[in-house]
């Protein structure tokens, strides 16, 4: 709230990041376990300090990657919509039916009061939009899927799977990775290209993937709606190998994928590019 009224600097915001990351890792969520799928597999244990250190890094990294996709009305609550609801139907559909209904609580809350957060402030944020986020909203969204990602992984069972169900087995660490995959991207490609300029990594641009689709020749409800398609597509499409036979997960994230790629080119196919570039009427 102080960031809105005051515009706080960067350096700021990132102690205030990580004083709240230390703050869940010290109330417990933390990350325990890690299955490493190579060779026979390897299950590594992380004691306490270790937990505590990479779940405070892993948080930071997706506060910031939230916050930085975080460019035009409705995409970061519809993101964490979506990353949330994939989280959740993992909790749900996977932990709770490993016999351990209990560790698919945690995740499963914290997924679910996302959800009902983004749910009920999207309507007022869709473009056009009356309410904007902010630095404190897209942060929060970032912090709680921290929470969820860092609840849900670990938690699985790895007795009850063979050898030849990979995916199934590492599906704890996909699930979060693919639910957050677009932020992350956007993220380090951010970061990247703002130093490779000799700029501060904070500083802002308009390179961001959002930016992009609009330079494309996308409007603005139509880019958040392609991001969401690729966002979904990726989430769902991982949770799907957990659910259902790996023929039919493969299936339908193939189809998925697809569809969002072709959505992503209509500008192409309609002979249209965006302000930067050059309008020219497609004529074959």
């Amino acid at each position: 709230m102080v960031d809105d009224l005051y515009e706080l600097r960067a350096l700021t915001k990132l102690i205030g990041q990580f004083a709240a990351a230390i703050l869940m890792t010290a109330l417990g969520i933390v990350f325990t376990v890690f299955y490493v799928p190579f060779g026979e597999g390897t299950t590594l244990i992380l004691d306490q300090a270790q937990g505590m250190v990479f779940s405070a890094l892993f948080t930071v990294l997706l506060i910031n990657a939230v916050n930085f996709v975080d460019g035009i009305d409705g995409l970061a609550a519809g993101l964490g919509m979506i990353a949330g609801s994939a989280i959740l139907l993992y909790s749900l559909a996977v932990l709770h039916d490993q016999g351990g209904a209990v560790s698919a609580y945690p995740p499963a809350i914290i997924c679910a009061i996302l959800v009902g957060i983004c749910a009920g402030f999207l309507p007022h944020n869709f473009e056009p939009a009356r309410i904007f986020m902010g630095d404190s909203g897209a942060m929060l969204i970032g912090l709680l899927l921290a929470a969820a990602s860092v609840s849900a992984s670990g938690k699985i069972n790895m007795s009850l799977y063979g050898a030849a169900d990979l995916v199934a087995l590492v599906s704890p660490i996909i699930v979060v990775l693919a639910a957050i995959a677009l932020p992350v991207l956007d993220l380090v490609w951010a970061v990247v290209r703002r130093t490779a300029k000799g700029q501060s990594p904070f500083a802002a641009d308009a390179g961001h993937i959002h930016h992009r689709l609009l330079r494309l020749g996308h409007t603005h409800r139509r880019t958040v709606l392609v991001l969401y398609m690729w966002v979904s597509a990726v989430a769902f499409g991982a949770v799907s190998f957990s659910i259902v036979p790996v023929k039919v997960a493969m299936a339908l994230s193939a189809t998925a994928l697809v569809l969002a790629f072709l959505l992503t080119l209509v500008p192409l196919a309609k002979g249209k590019i965006g302000p930067s570039g050059v309008t020219s009427p497609s004529k074959s």
